[in-house]
Formats: C-alpha cells, structure tokens, sequence
C-alpha cells in the first residue's frame, strides 16, 4: 500500500505540474478565466479595494482583505479575493474568497484542477499500454500486469476506464454549472455548490474503496474487474521480455453476490417521490421572486417546519416529523433525495420494508429533537437529512456484518463518504445554515439502530429479525406526535404563544436582569427580554447594541401600532441605565434615537436628553428639549425648574429666576423651586433678594443643608451676618455635608475639611471634593482672600457635574472676580 500510494502521488505531482504550466498560459488569455487552484505558492497582499461584485454576507463581519495569487515559476495560475475574521472567544479564522480575473474583479472560472484525475489515468494508460511504466510506478518498481488468460490491451483499458469514471461526475457538473453561468443563466446561490459536494461523492467512495481493498492485501475494485495485479518486481529486468503471468482469483464462494446491481428499492423510490412532491406543494404556496425555487418561510412554517419555540413554546410536537419530509430550496431536497436513493439501494434488499422505515422515521425523529435542543429557539429546521444520515450510519455498521463482497465493500465505501460530507460541510451565514445537531443526531440513531440490527440479525435466513416490530415502531411513535393538534392547532400560531407568560413576568426591574438570559433563551421573540437583556449586559456596549437590534427585530411581529413603542421605550430605559451609570454618551446616543422612532414621543425622553445635554456641558441643547417637552405637555414645574438650571448654565440668570416664578405659580410652596431662586438670584448679583429667597427656602425645609449653606453665603455676602449657627440647627450632622457647616462654624479647618470629604467611591469622591473646594473658595471669599479662593474655584469648575449648584456657582464667581 505504501509503494502504491508513493507512486501515485509521485505521479499525481507529474500531473499537477502539467495543469500548472497549462493554467500559466490559458491564465492570461482567458482574462483569468481558466486556473488552477492546486498551485502551492501564494503570494498575498491587502487589498486597496473591496471589488464591487463582493457582498458582505449577513453574520460576517470582515477584520482582513486580501488578494492572493497562486503561481508556478512566477506565473499567476489563480487570483482570488479573501475576507476573514477570527471567531469571537477563539483562535479560529474564517475565510470567504472570490476568484478575480487579471484586473481584479470577481470572475466566473474554471479550475483545470478538476481535469487532474482523469488527465492521470489517460498519462498511465498511454505510458502503460506500449510497456513502459509511469514515472511513480519507475520509481517504486511497480508493474501492472494481467492476470492468466485474460487479454493485456482491453484489460488495460477497462482497468483506467473504471480508474477515471468516479471522477467523471464531478467534472461533469463543474462543466455544466460553469457553462450554465458563462451564458447568463440564473442559478439558485445555494445550487453550485450543492452540486459540486454531491458530484464529488462518487470519487471520495472510490478512493475509500480503492484504499481499504489495498490495506486488505487486495487489489482495488477497479483491478479485480479489469483481470489485472499490481506487483512489485524486486530486481530489474529486460523490458522486452515477458512478463510473468498471475494466476486467476480463486472461485467466489457459492451464495456470495460480488456485484452492485440489487432488486428494484421500491419503498425507497416511493420515499423519495414523497420528497419530491411535498416539496412541488411547498413551491406551490410560496411566491419570492428574488430567489429561484425557493420556498418562503411562512410556507414552511404552515408545512410543519420545526423550531424549538414552536415545539416547546407553542407545544406543536408534530412538526418534529413533519419537518423531515420538507426542504427549502432544490439544491436542499437534490442533496438528501440522492444520498436517500443511494442508502436506499444497498439497504432495502438487506434490512427489509420494516426495518428500512424505522430507521429512516426514528433517524429523523432523533434529528429533530436534536435540532430544536441544540438551535437557537427561533430557528426554522427542515430537512431528511437526519433521517438519510441515520441510514448511512446503520448502512455503515451493517457493512461489517455482512460478506466481505464487491457490493458491500461499495457500501461502506459510500457511507464514509457520506458521513464524511456532511461532518465537513459549512456551517454558513446569515439565515440558511447547515443543521449539524441534526447531523449528528440522526448519525448516531442510526449507528445504534444498526447494532440492533446486528444484533437481531437470523444466521438461518441471512435476514434482520424483529421486522413488524421495527415496522409498527416507526409509525407509533411519530404517530403520537400528531396528539399534540388537537390542543395546539395545526400551521400558524398565535404570537401570544411566544411572549414571556402572564404568571412567568419578573415583578421588579432587579428580577427582570438577573433573569435576562434565561428569558432570552425561552422568549427570544418577546422583545421584553431583550431590553432586559441590554439593562444587563452594563458597559459591553456591542453585545448591548445586538440586544437592542433583536429588540428592533422581533417588536416587528406586534402590532404595527405597538412595535415602534416597545423599541422606542427600549431605546429610553437602555439610555436611562446609561445615566445612571454616567455614560454621558451613550445615554444620549440612546435618548436621541428614541427620539428619531417613528412614534409619537414620549415626553420625559426629551428631559432625559436635556439633563444629558446638561452633563456634557450643552445647555442650549439641553434648553430645546425642555421646550420639546413643554410643549408636549401640559405646563409643569419640573419642567421649569429644569429649563431654569439650563438658563443658569448658559448664565442668564434673569431668564432663569423668571422660569421659577412661573413653577412658583404653580406652587408657592415648591421648595426646590424656592431654594434653586434664592441661589440663582445670588449668582445674579441680588444678595438681598437671594437672602429672602433662602428664608423662604429653609422656612420650608430646615433639614435641608444646601439651604442653609446657600443662605449662610447670601447672608455674608450681603452683610447681614453669619447665619449657619442658627439656620443650621436642625440639619443631620451624620452625613454629608454636615462637615461643610462644621467648617463654616469653625468646629474644623479645610484640611480637616478635604479629609472628611474622601470616600472610597470614586465618583462619590470627586463629587464631595467639588463642593468641599467651592465651598473653601467662598470661605476665602468672605475672609477677602481672592488670589487663595481663585484656585479652588478654578479646582470646583474642572471636576464638579455640570448640574451642580456648585458648578454654576464656580462659573459666576470666577467672571466676577475677573471683572
């Protein structure tokens, strides 16, 4: 095996080189349409320019461009068009090209690669049929020899006729999809390359057999039927002379079928046209004209396609079964009514009518519920290939259970291949993808239900037992799936099916968070989890802004009237968390494209924008809003009082103290309209009036010690004495900032002061700092230190919040002292 192997790939190399030096001539003269991809020398470099033709699949975000270039000898043979990405949380890259043409744009080719296998047999035919020997079979001292009685010249053509047939089919479809392309046809996208796998099938089984009838001591399939050996001569001889020749194979043991052909799968074929036609009704009912025979989504969903919402949620169990006879497109149903076909064939004549049905049913039954555990909950499967998959894998356990015959060796041949195919084939992106749970489910059923095949198996009769049972098994229990219609309905479901239930809501906004992820995983249509969801996941703002989107995605299923409100109420409590987390912002961000909803606008979203546009230092913003609000609702003090922090920020002081007159009409006894006039008036200049203001202010809340400090302030600044000592009587000294007004009373210095206002809060910090300096700064003031009080205000203007009394404050003091 090893010698024949060295040979071969000694000779494929010869090949290759061929179709290389061939591609570096057609290359440039076809403008790149003729290539050869096997060439190992690549050259890359990043690309400039994505190629217009190039789409960014759904799911794919690029971080690397490319174009590459294979060559020979420095000739380009092939130039592509690469995108990756690195898998998220993984070392794995993910690439996509495109084949370019000599000016880099994206080509339609054609790889002589695929003209390699048949270009081998036709080189060793050619060197072999006037006696000579390949260049690997020189080189390992192999002959091809006939065996006794058996004419060398047809031998030797059937044997490389039967070498290059496998690969016929591959070459075959390659040169009708490239054929179909080049004159303008519009395929299906999903159609190619379907093609291309299935077509490649009969080489991969070729090969398998080829190599496990070399690795038994015996020669390949394609030896045995031409008559012919492979033999190693140990010691050189006369090129002209004769050959020895072999004797013929021993005589197959009576009983024992070596060939493929079998009794007519009739039960099979029947299974298969049952696809075919279920899929003509999908076509029937679904109109999409973007796409060509392809089956729309609502279609499939009222056939019966499986999801793990619509099975788990909406407790439809039947659409467990009935997923298995649909597909979504004709590349879809061509790939497994193939595979079927060909299962079918080695397997019906061995298992029998029950056995066969019970494996392809439980196969696919397995498949299913695999798919609805493993998939995301919203995700459609469809598809027999769970079930096919079962009957390769029981076909492959059979294989060593039956005779070591040509037929059998076929089978296990076809069965890797097969399962081979579907472990390697692409996961995909966007939303058609490759189901591998069911995949794997329905490989493993079926590799278990073959050892209880085997296991069951009559050595009298040569044939399973247990048949009606396995025959009565495969219809029962897809059969009580359906018991599931009479309480949950058949097709269409309410949407009411897939929201968070009544008795299953979170009662607070804590439980809503901590529950996000599991009310994402049940409920990934109701797009109240995936606000929660968003609320959870804090500074990750990527995973936040998905969340959001999949909010935008499913409130598309409510009612139209509905949809845009639950995205613009997402966008607010999301902006909301932002604030509080001091994300400036973002929290604007969000409020501003709540806003931009189509929906008529809440107004405390305005005032949340304006209280963000406050802290990023944008009165005027913040000003416009306020009137957006104001004018969205009925006249309110809050809002006034609002508008007036803003007009205060932007120092026009008069415009603000006439808004707190107007909140003041509203209710006289509004204490945070009073106390914010007082200081606003003081800012202005107007001592006396801030005093009276101030009064007023403590009258109404002597617990209140901003109060008290303004008053104290107002109180010095306009001559009248200190007031802290007595207006400050009923003020908690416990918290801050009770150690202000035991600075202002003397009880401590600034430095106990500043001591006093460290916390282990960052935040809280910064913001006990700001007031300690400002209030420091007024100390100086008061005791007519300018030049100390200007560093300190300077000190409470950098780092106090912009909606800080102590921040306008620092603002106006530090004109007037420029003044």
């Amino acid at each position: 095996m090893i010698r024949r192997s060295i040979a071969f790939l000694i000779d494929l190399i010869v090949v290759m080189v061929a179709t290389q030096l061939l591609a570096s001539v057609l290359f440039p003269l076809s403008n790149g349409m003729l290539v050869d991809s096997t060439a190992v020398i690549i050259s890359c470099e990043p690309a400039k320019e994505r190629p217009q033709e190039v789409e960014v699949r759904p799911g794919f975000d690029p971080t690397v461009e490319k174009v590459c270039t294979r060559s020979l000898f420095g000739l380009p043979v092939a130039r592509f068009f690469t995108m990756s990405r690195q898998e998220a949380g993984s070392n794995v890259t993910t690439s996509i090209s495109y084949s370019l043409d000599s000016q880099n744009q994206v080509a339609l080719t054609f790889d002589l690669a695929l003209l390699q296998w048949p270009l081998l047999a036709l080189m060793r035919w050619l060197v072999e049929a006037r006696g000579w020997q390949s260049p690997g079979r020189q080189a390992t001292l192999l002959y091809v020899l006939p065996r006794l009685g058996v004419d060398a010249r047809p031998a030797l053509r059937r044997r490389y006729f039967l070498f290059a047939l496998p690969s016929t089919v591959l070459l075959v479809a390659s040169i009708g999809i490239f054929a179909a392309l080049w004159a303008g046809l519009t395929l299906p996208s999903d159609l190619p390359p379907t093609l291309l796998l299935v077509s490649r099938l009969p080489e991969a089984t070729a090969v398998i057999v080829a190599l496990t009838a070399i690795a038994s001591g015996r020669d390949a399939f394609y030896d045995e039927a031409a008559g012919m050996s492979v033999v190693y001569i140990r010691e050189e001889i006369d090129a002209a002379a004769q050959f020895p020749q072999l004797p013929a194979p021993e005589s197959k043991q009576a009983g024992t079928s070596n060939g493929l052909l079998s009794p007519v799968p009739w039960v099979t074929l029947a299974l298969a046209l049952m696809l075919v036609l279920v899929f003509l009704g999908e076509l029937a009912m679904s109109i999409e004209g973007a796409r060509v025979m392809a089956v729309t989504a609502p279609t499939l969903v009222l056939f019966g396609a499986m999801s793990s919402e619509l099975v788990f949620q909406a407790g439809q169990w039947y659409r467990l079964v009935c997923s298995i006879f649909l597909h979504g497109s004709t590349a879809h149903l061509f790939a497994n009514v193939v595979l079927l076909v060909i299962a079918g064939w080695f397997l019906e004549a061995v298992l029998g009518i029950g056995w066969l049905l019970a494996i392809f049913l439980l196969g696919g039954l397995s498949g299913s519920l695999a798919s609805v555990s493993f998939n995301p909950p919203a995700l459609l499967g469809i598809g027999a290939s769970g079930a096919v998959l079962a009957l390769v894998a029981a076909g492959l356990v059979l294989s060593f259970r039956r005779p070591d015959t040509t037929r059998n060796r076929w089978l296990r041949g076809f069965c890797l291949a097969a399962l081979f195919g579907a472990a390697f084939s692409s996961t995909g992106f966007g939303p058609i993808r490759v189901d591998h749970a069911t995949h794997i489910a329905g490989a493993l059923s079926g590799g278990a239900l073959g050892l209880l095949v085997w296991w069951s198996w009559d050595r009298e009769t040569e044939r399973p037992r247990w048949r009606r049972t396995a025959l009565a098994s495969a219809f029962l229990l897809p059969a009580l799936t359906f018991l599931s219609i009479p309480r949950a309905g058949f097709g269409d479901v309410s949407l009411a099916r897939f929201l968070i239930p009544e008795e299953r809501l979170p009662k607070t906004d804590a439980e809503w968070i901590a529950q996000s992820t599991e009310l994402v995983r049940r409920y990934p249509r109701d797009p109240r989890s995936h606000v929660a969801r968003a609320l959870a996941l804090n500074d990750d703002k990527a995973e936040r802004e998905k969340s959001l989107a999949l909010v935008k995605r499913t409130q598309t299923d409510l009612v139209s009237t509905e949809g845009p409100k639950v995205e613009q109420n997402a966008l607010f409590l999301v902006g909301q968390a932002r604030f509080k987390a001091r994300d400036w912002d973002a929290a604007n961000d969000l409020f501003t494209r709540a806003i931009a909803i189509n929906a008529p606008t809440r107004s405390e979203i305005f005032g949340a924008r304006a209280a963000t546009a406050r802290m990023l230092g944008r009165p005027e913003a913040a000003l416009d809003d306020l009137q957006a609000q104001l004018r969205s609702q009925l006249v309110n003090a809050e809002i006034l009082q609002s508008m007036a922090g803003a007009l205060s920020d932007m120092g026009r002081h008069p415009e603000a103290l006439q808004k707190l007159d107007e909140a003041l009409l509203l209710n006289p006894k509004n204490f945070g309209a009073t106390r914010s006039r007082g200081w606003y008036a003081f800012l202005d200049g107007r001592a006396d009036e801030a005093v009276r203001g101030l009064e007023r202010a403590v009258e109404l809340n002597p617990n209140d010690a901003y109060a008290v400090l303004f008053l104290h302030i107002a109180s010095m600044r306009a001559g009248q004495g200190e007031r802290i000592t007595a207006s400050g009587a009923k003020v908690d000294m416990q918290e801050w900032p009770a150690p202000i007004i035991r600075y202002y009373r003397g009880e401590i210095d600034a430095e106990q002061l500043r001591e006093a206002a460290k916390n282990q809060d960052q935040v809280k910090y910064n913001e006990q700092d700001c007031e300690a300096s400002f209030y420091i700064a007024e100390a100086r003031l008061m005791q007519g230190a300018t030049k100390d009080a200007e560093p300190l205000l300077s000190h409470a203007w950098q780092i106090c919040p912009k909606t800080f009394y102590e921040w306008g404050a620092a603002r106006a003091e530090l004109r007037r002292i420029g003044q």
